[in-house]
Order: C-alpha cells, then structure tokens, then sequence
C-alpha cells in the first residue's frame, strides 16, 4: 500500500486598494480583506487499480463590500465572518477490461454573517443577516468497456442543501432545504476511420420544501470528423437546462420565485492538437428564463428571469511553447440580446481579446504577463442605460519556486489603466502584491 499527503496554508491580508479617482488616487472605501485558508488531502493506493482519496480545505475570511463611487447610493457593508469548510472521501477503480468507476462522497458547509452600517464611519449596524447553507452530495461517474463501436459512459448524483437564513438579529430563521438528482448517459459510437456520433440525455429532479418539484431534461446530439489524430471537427446540438441555485433564491438578493433557466444551443468548431496548439468555435444560443441579476438604486443586486435572450458568437484560442517560453491568445466575439427589451445583454462586451506569456529566467524565476482588452458594453440601472468604456489592462507576476511553495511579486493593473467592468465600482489601480505559498 502506497500512501501521500499533499497540504497546503495560504494567508491573504490588505488594507484596501487604492484606485484612480477623478481627484487623484485614492484609497477604496471598505476594500479591506483578511482571509486565512487550509488544504489537506490524502492518496492511498492499496492496489495498483485502485486509488482512495479523502480530504478538507476550509477558508475563513473578513472582509468589506466596497462602496459604489457613483451612480448608486453607497451601501456599507461588511462580512464580518465568512466560512466555508468542504470534506470529501472518493474512491477510483479501473478494471483491466477497460471499464472504471469513479465514488465521491462530499459535505459543504458555508456560512457568513453580513453587517450593514448607517455610515462610512462603521459605528452604527443597521442589520446583522446570517446565511447558513450545508450540502451532502454522492457523484458516481462510470465508464463501461469500449467496444469497436461504442464508448459509453454516465454519471449519477444525489445532493441534498439546507439553507437557514436570518434577516437580523433576532427575526425568526427561514429555513428551506432541496434534494437534487441527476443521471447522465452518454454513448460515443465510432462510424468508420474518421467519423464519430455522440448521443448523451441527462435528467435532473429537484425537489423542494417550500415550492413544487421540477424535472428538467437535457438531450445532447453530435458529430466529429478527425481527418488525424492531431485535428477534430464537430458540430453539436444540445438542450440544456438548470436549476435556480441555493444562492439565487435564498441568499442576499435571492428570489425563491425564480424559474428554471432553458436553453437550444447550436455549436461547431475544431481543435489542433499540434504546434501551435489551436481552437475555435462558433455558436448560437436561445435562452428562456435567463437568471440574471440587476441592481437598485442602492447597489442590491436581486436575481431575476429573463424571459427571452440570445447569445450568438465565436471563439479562438492559441498555445505555442517555443523552449521555455509559452505564448497564448485567446479572441471572443459576442452578439447578445434581451429579446424582451431589445437590447444587448448587461455587461457583455462584443469583443474581448486577451494574451499570456510565461517564461523561465535566470536564478529559478518564472515570469508572467496577462492582459485582457475589452470593448465597451451597458446596463440599465433604474430605467436608463448607463455605459460602460472599453479599457486594456495588463498584469505581472514574479515567482521563484523552492521545495515546499514559493515566493511571489505580482502588479496589478501594470500600466495604472482607469477602468471599470461595471459602472459605479471602479477596480484598483496599479497594485503591488507580494506573497508566500507553503505546501506542506
């Protein structure tokens, strides 16, 4: 019996960032955070097909919601205690026929408390609200042996959430709990040399204490030309649907009455697996009840269906590695409509456009730049559209590397660029981040 133990310890604290006002630079109101977080994780292997895991990881953070600059009233806010611990067991066995099944076992337990102040000043709590949401969930993921023609696999699930939710100190909890179940089937069958069909269904059943039960299903259909091993073409067509989540009905901004979110989807596109390595896609979306969320005069964002909306758009990607440089791009173009209101949906720019490079220098460094350029998009914040400017923003990071973590220096926002990805919550400007990661 082979055994390993893999676990890390990661520590985040800051004052607040600073950002580029029209008065000069600075400091974000109740931008301040203090996060602390622990990974364990255990491997044992008793035999050579078969693998036991089983571990936790846990954060445990403080931290402010900054206040909006402008066009909403500013609200102060702060998670005085937010907490998530998640403890998993699972288990892997392959067999020699070709067939493998895949066992997880997982609790999560989340709860934070949300303090609303009358002030910048912080002296003065208006409310104290208390989310508290566990899951237990079984996955079971497994695949049959392949046969000259068929490939199959599925999936099952179960997980059951309760959430308890208290609006102040004091008020009485609202307590709500769901079951989810869902079971996947998927079968890849081989047409000749260079043709393969996929045909998967999904079903999905929830069933819900305070609202009544809902059956969703999900039919997938498709088709993929690989001339070689290096190249694939495909086209698929899908009917995917999802359920409201625990947090977009009983959160802060939740809405219990929420319904499903469906969708058609048509898809083609490709991928090279050679050098360089490259992907595209092409895609059109009809969605009905489209969950979203939209913010009030005061900056609460509250969940909410969309009864019509599209999203038609492509995507292209490229990966080269020249030695010990990586170079990659990544292009996405999108045409969105909330076909009730018929404009663009909220916050998604047309065009979007970014790169990386990562390379080995000398003294055991590795360096890293990103950057993203985003064109312009819009909201509406009470009746009226507010826009949103294009901006280029680019990030570095430094890192050395030794036996059990490593030391980094990161710069956000490298070139001191003024942006925003939504009106009236301005990101940092340029920031300096310097930090220590332990594996232990």
């Amino acid at each position: 019996t082979n055994t390993a133990i893999v676990a890390g310890l990661t520590r985040n604290q800051s004052d607040g960032f600073d950002w580029n006002s029209s008065s000069g630079r600075q400091l974000r109101t109740n931008s301040d955070y203090d996060d602390i977080s622990l990974m364990v994780k255990a491997y044992v292997w008793p035999r050579e097909n078969v693998e036991i895991t089983g571990g936790f990881s846990y954060i445990d953070s403080e931290y402010g919601i900054p206040t909006a600059t402008e066009v909403y009233r500013p609200r102060y806010w702060r998670f005085s205690s937010w907490k998530r611990l998640v403890s998993s067991i699972g288990a892997t066995w392959l067999s020699q026929s070709g067939a493998s099944l895949d066992a997880k076992a997982y609790v999560v337990q989340h709860e934070n408390v949300l303090d609303a102040f009358s002030s910048s000043l912080f002296d003065e709590r208006q409310w104290v609200s208390t989310y508290e949401n566990e899951t237990t969930g079984l996955l079971l993921l497994y695949a049959l042996p392949s046969t000259q023609r068929h490939s199959i696999q599925g999936s099952l699930s179960v997980h059951h959430d309760d959430v308890c939710q208290q609006s102040n100190s004091g008020n009485a909890w609202d307590i709500s709990a769901q079951e989810t179940y869902s079971l996947g089937l998927e079968d890849v069958y081989t047409l000749g040399s260079v043709w393969k069909a996929t045909a998967a269904i999904g079903i999905d059943r929830t069933e819900q204490r305070l609202s009544d039960d809902d059956e969703l299903f999900t039919p997938v259909v498709g088709v993929t030309y690989e001339p070689r091993d290096s190249v694939d073409i495909y086209l698929s067509a899908l009917h995917k649907s999802r359920f409201p989540s625990m947090r977009e009905q009983y959160g802060v901004g939740g809405n219990p009455d929420l319904a499903s979110e469906t969708a058609e989807s048509v898809e083609a596109g490709f991928h090279y697996k050679g050098t360089p390595r490259i992907s595209g896609a092409l895609f059109h979306t009809k969605v009905s009840d489209l969950i979203t969320s939209t913010r009030d005069a005061s900056g609460t964002a509250t969940f909410a269906n969309i009864g019509e909306a599209r999203i038609t758009g492509g995507e292209l990607e490229a990966e080269v590695h020249l030695g010990p440089l990586t170079l990659g791009a990544g292009a996405t173009l999108l045409d969105t409509q909330n076909q009730e209101t018929r404009r663009p949906l909220d916050l998604l720019p047309g065009t979007q456009f970014s790169v990386h490079a990562s390379t080995e220098i000398p003294y055991g460094l590795s360096w890293t730049v990103w950057g993203v350029n985003a064109a312009a998009s819009e909201t509406t914040v009470q009746g009226s559209t507010v826009d949103v400017p294009s901006y280029t923003v680019v990030h570095m990071q430094l890192e050395r590397a030794f036996k059990h973590g490593s030391v980094y220096l990161k710069v956000q926002n490298a070139f001191d660029e003024t942006y925003v990805t939504e009106p009236g919550y301005p990101t940092p400007a340029r920031t300096f981040i310097a930090g220590i990661r332990l594996k232990l």
